[in-house]
């Protein structure tokens, strides 16, 4: 089958929806497709699409849909598309929706906020995460906690720095966050809690291999998110066994279960502060994170991803004669 793959991330990006773009490509080769990695619409010679992102993919969506034949389409969403709660209507993420041949969700959640004449073309794809060798090993001196997002408001990525400065002074944590500031005021409000919280690093942005090394050496990931698509780092997280720290949203409940008791309020700190002082001070708690990574694992395997993006193949070939322009 000859796919095309688009993706508004161009070469060379660190942004989450490229990541995603280049895994799936590499799976989707793995099972013996020919893949075209864009960033827009290019219909030679593609039996269907996968596009990431309802509204920077729209005009592909579009394009797909109006081209003679139609060419099936699958719309991965992110949680952009997803949790728009006080954010104007978007045009052109309606325009995706209706358009689209299936929709992809990446946690179980995020159909519910999807209007229900759409529910039935939505099909759960779980990301997968292939753990490399850790270089080098944790520093005993230090309880490492690793942040890996970029510098954006609804990352919140400062959160687990302000709630280290709320901690004993005996403890070790040591917070370290790996991520590109996206602008200048995010840019100077980093650099300004590095120079005055002693337990907060920030390393900037860094390859992708560099930010699975510190997460493999970290004590605990933390993902202060204030919304999520299905966030990749929790299934990375899974797939090393790193217990995980995260706010309380839909996607992370999608992924981790509504009862796991690593969750803490979105924006709170104090919260977050008090999860981290247990986790440092006491084994059975961060053990009980540790377990609840480690029963996570089977679902982070590449062999599974693989298995549901056939299915989703199938799905969007079944339906090519279905698929016409609105």
């Amino acid at each position: 089958m000859r796919i095309l793959l688009v993706t508004p991330a161009a070469s060379g990006s660190r942004v989450g929806n490229r990541v995603t773009a280049l895994r799936m490509s590499g799976l989707l080769r793995g099972l013996g497709h020919e893949v075209k990695l864009r960033t827009s619409f290019d219909e030679i010679g593609s039996d269907l699409m996968i596009a990431l992102h309802a509204g920077k993919s729209s005009k592909a969506i579009q394009h797909a849909a109006q081209h003679n034949p139609p060419i099936p389409s699958a719309l991965v969403l992110t949680g952009t598309d997803i949790y728009r709660e006080g954010m104007p209507p978007d045009p052109e993420i309606e325009r995706a929706l209706a358009l689209a041949t299936r929709l992809v969700i990446l946690q179980p959640n995020a159909v519910k906020q999807l209007p229900e004449q759409y529910h039935s073309k939505t099909e759960l794809l779980l990301q997968s995460a292939t753990p490399r060798a850790a270089v080098g090993a944790p520093d005993p001196d230090r309880f490492q906690v690793c942040v890996l997002a970029h510098l954006r408001p609804v990352k919140d990525p400062l959160l687990t720095a302000r709630a280290a400065r709320l901690l004993p002074a005996t403890s070790r944590i040591h917070v370290r966050l790996i991520g590109q500031a996206l602008d200048e005021d995010s840019r100077r409000e980093a650099e300004q809690e590095a120079r005055e919280n002693p337990r907060f690093e920030w390393l900037g942005p860094r390859s992708y291999g560099e930010s699975q090394n510190l997460l493999a050496n970290s004590r605990l990931l933390v993902l202060s998110s204030l919304a999520e698509g299905g966030p990749a780092v929790v299934t990375e997280a899974f797939a090393y066994g790193v217990p995980v720290l995260a706010t309380r949203i839909p996607a992370t409940e999608g992924l981790m279960g509504a009862d796991h008791p690593g969750l803490y309020p979105v924006n709170d700190e104090k919260a977050l502060a008090e999860l981290l002082r247990r986790a440092e001070e006491d084994p059975a708690f961060l053990e009980e994170l540790h377990q609840r990574s480690l029963q996570k694992q089977a679902s982070t395997r590449p062999e599974r991803e693989a298995q549901d993006l056939e299915r989703l193949i199938q799905s969007l070939t079944k339906g090519r004669s279905e698929t016409s322009p609105t």
